[in-house]
């Protein structure tokens, strides 16, 4: 994306413009999905590993609970509301200054949120040591040791946002890769290490995820520094730039902050309410398998488009911002509606190949599926959601969407409490989707509220035909399925199976969007 410049005076360079800037994000996102895929495979590989050594219990519910504490830091910190108010202005930065200037920046930031976060890990080491003298629980230990994360991994993402500036995607993207390297070897080890000790051995994981933190924030700073923009640290608060950031961070923080505790809310409610032992661990199962197509298509397009966003909304190219987030919603619901209907069409055996083995019973795989499959119907709003928020950002429009997260916490948090005494952990999944949903359609409606033009129709459009597509990709899914008759063979037998429906799935989508002549699919081929 560096190198795209802004839109030219005249018309029919505006156009030229205009394609060159769509390609630009799209190859963008085609790396970044590329990129992402890996990780999110690699990911699939890791949660196999924890699954068969810890299944669905207690322990393993402990662990997603105490990791999702500063996995939420994460988001709020790096990747989410900093990172959000941090590149505009940085972006801003760079085009109208120089790198010098850009990188007195990144360091001044990096200063600031190191020093916020270290106060930050240390209170919260100190909450947990006072909580630990009223309460054992095994999540407040795990807690204690992945605490230190949050340090690590929130600079971390930091960095990669001024790595998107400089139009440097691949190198962000691949960290995740490292991450998960990393965890396996920790999880192979700790259980030669602990032998038959549970505890033991998640203590040991608990701890290499805090090294993997540590080994992408020294790789992030090299590559960085070696792309020409090295962080200058220097402390001053008093910087205009810093305290814009902080001005658009702070209604930020509290709409991701309700998305992030949302999700933390689910995994406790689960814990409390489910009356089957493990239900948090079966969420967190669950939720690995539908972050796998969000991960891929929703972060790679938001991504790779809120910079150009930021240069459009800066330059105030009212049409051409309107063209690149247009192009970016219909993306994320070409790709996120087949997602969700193929994800709820191969639940069942795409659980059983991934996790049942070792610790992971058929049973649980019973308890994961169901969830997955309701986590599965709101994939196509977790996607564009990510984008239509980045769409506001980039305005600086971040009151919207901090008062539309807000209440879609309660209204999520009260079909949890609902749901959860008649389903169980389908019914937080269930919660989540609608929820989802919900937010994507009042994001899309107050869109108009910022004074900065919304196509619908072409949206209708492109939403129509891909789910049309969807639905007969399920259909022939459902052929095989029935054709194959019932599941529970061997491993060998379920991997063909999966891969048969899979194959099929796309291959009928793909023919189907053809025959229907969806613009996004020739787009997606050309670039």
């Amino acid at each position: 994306m560096a190198g795209v410049g802004f839109a030219a005076d005249r018309f029919a360079v505006y156009i030229a413009s205009v394609e060159r800037k769509d390609a630009s994000f799209v190859r963008s996102a085609g790396l970044l999905s590329f990129l992402t895929l890996i990780s999110r495979v690699l990911g699939l590989v890791r949660e196999g590993v924890c699954a068969y050594f810890f299944g669905v219990g207690e322990l393993w519910g402990d662990f997603s609970i105490a990791f999702r504490i500063p996995n939420l830091s994460r988001r709020l910190f790096g990747e989410g509301a900093l990172s959000a108010a941090f590149i505009p202005v940085l972006s801003e930065r760079l085009h109208q200054d120089d790198r010098p200037a850009a990188a007195a920046l990144t360091g001044q930031v990096v200063m600031l949120l190191g020093a916020i976060l270290l106060v930050l890990v240390i209170v919260g080491e100190a909450a947990i040591w006072i909580a630990q003298q009223f309460s054992a629980d095994l999540s407040l230990s795990l807690t204690a040791v992945m605490l230190p994360y949050m340090f690590f991994i929130c600079l971390v993402a930091l960095l990669a946002g001024a790595h998107n500036v400089m139009g440097r995607f691949g190198t962000p993207a691949m960290m995740p890769i490292l991450f998960n390297v990393i965890v396996i070897g920790g999880a192979v080890f700790g259980a030669r290490w602990a032998g038959a000790a549970p505890r033991t051995h998640i203590h040991i994981l608990a701890g290499t995820v805090v090294f993997a933190g540590l080994v992408q924030l020294i790789l992030q700073w090299w590559t960085l520094s070696r792309s020409g923009l090295r962080p200058v640290l220097q402390w001053n608060r008093g910087n205009p730039d810093i305290r814009r950031i902080a001005t658009s961070m702070a209604p930020m923080m509290i709409g991701l902050a309700a998305i992030q505790l949302n999700s933390l809310a689910d995994l406790l409610v689960a814990k409390i309410f489910v009356e089957q032992d493990g239900g948090a661990a079966v969420l967190g199962f669950a939720e690995r398998l539908y972050q796998l197509p969000i991960g891929v298509f929703g972060a790679a397009i938001a991504t790779a488009i809120f910079p150009q966003l930021a240069k459009l909304a800066h330059s105030e190219d009212r049409d051409a911002f309107a063209r690149t987030l247009s192009r970016g919603v219909r993306l994320a619901m070409f790709v996120g509606l087949p997602a969700s209907v193929g994800l709820f069409a191969v639940r069942w055996p795409l659980v059983r190949v991934l996790y049942e083995r070792g610790e992971f019973t058929a049973a649980d795989t019973i308890r994961v599926a169901q969830v997955v499959g309701w986590y599965g119907l709101g994939v196509w709003a977790y996607i564009s959601q990510q984008v239509l928020v980045r769409g506001y950002y980039s305005l600086r429009n971040t009151r919207t969407p901090m008062r539309i997260a807000g209440a879609v916490v309660f209204l999520n948090l009260g079909l949890n409490l609902l749901l959860v005494q008649w389903y169980g952990e389908s019914g937080i999944a269930a919660a989540t989707a609608v929820s989802a949903a919900i937010q994507v359609v009042l994001l899309a409606v107050m869109f108009a509220g910022t004074g900065q033009a919304f196509t619908w129709r072409p949206l209708a459009i492109t939403a129509g035909k891909a789910l049309a597509a969807s639905i007969v990709m399920l259909l022939a899914i459902w052929a095989v399925d029935v054709a194959l008759g019932p599941q529970g063979g061997g491993l060998a037998s379920e991997i063909g199976r999966l891969v048969l429906e899979v194959a099929l799935g796309a291959i009928v989508f793909v023919l189907v969007a053809r025959l229907l002549r969806c613009e996004e699919l020739g787009y997606l081929v050309r670039r």
